[in-house]
């Protein structure tokens, strides 16, 4: 059962104690509710799968003390995996799935997904198998925004940015499904990260309702936190 969603972001820097900017956002926790299980997905794995256990450090970027391992489910894990027809995937965990584990609750239950293939019929694979799950599912899709918002982002400044990141933060606050419009061409394009987890929450919670709680752009890449409900 499809308990409730959100919508994390992953970079790294966002980690608390990972760096002393002041302009660096806070990323708000997430709560269970009545979720018995977290889910999160993330766009950035070397493969799409389900990993078998969710654990994983920043020792391979360089940056050591920041470790994170959240209570594993091996058999819904293996289920998951099983129903979408995706191999299981052994750690440490890529940084997209590593980086939310900060805000989730410390005794919550994780299955982490790499969704690295960007295909909306991947996704909706994945939504399909999620929703058949003997589990009360929190479901976390980890991901950022455009990546080209000012001449100090990534990839400088990439006329359409902003107007992709206005899709999505209009999509967030109406009916999740519209995440479905959005093309993922035009996110490729901006340096978005994270579309096809959402078009998984887009699936999930179609007809339901979504809350952006926060959004910021400090160094020209769009974070975004929400909230999404049935």
């Amino acid at each position: 059962m499809i308990a409730s969603g959100r919508v994390v972001p992953h970079a790294p820097v966002l980690v608390p104690g990972m760096s002393q900017d002041p302009a660096i956002p806070r990323v708000m926790p997430v709560e269970a509710g009545e979720a018995t299980v977290a889910v999160v997905i993330s766009p950035h794995g070397a493969t799409t799968g389900v990993y078998r256990e969710a654990f994983g450090s920043f020792d391979r970027f360089g940056a050591r003390g920041f470790e994170r391992a959240a209570p594993s489910v091996s058999e819904a894990a293996s289920s998951l995996a099983e129903g979408w027809g995706a191999p299981l995937l052994e750690g440490p965990l890529d940084h997209g799935c590593l980086v939310p584990l900060w805000w989730l609750p410390s005794r919550l239950p994780v299955i982490a997904c790499s969704l690295a293939d960007a295909s909306p019929l991947q996704a909706q694979a994945l939504a399909s198998a999620l929703a058949v799950l003997d589990e009360r599912l929190l479901v976390v899709a980890s991901a950022h925004l455009s990546a080209a918002l000012s001449d100090a982002a990534p990839l400088t400044a990439i006329p359409g940015a902003p107007e992709f990141d206005r899709e999505v933060l209009d999509a967030l606050e109406g009916d999740p499904a519209d995440l479905l419009r959005i093309d993922v061409a035009h996110g490729t394009a901006v340096g978005a990260c994270g579309l096809p987890p959402l078009y998984v929450l887009a699936h999930l919670f179609r007809g339901g309702r979504g809350e952006v709680l926060a959004y910021d752009a400090p160094f020209g890449v769009g974070y975004v936190q929400a909230r999404v409900e049935p």
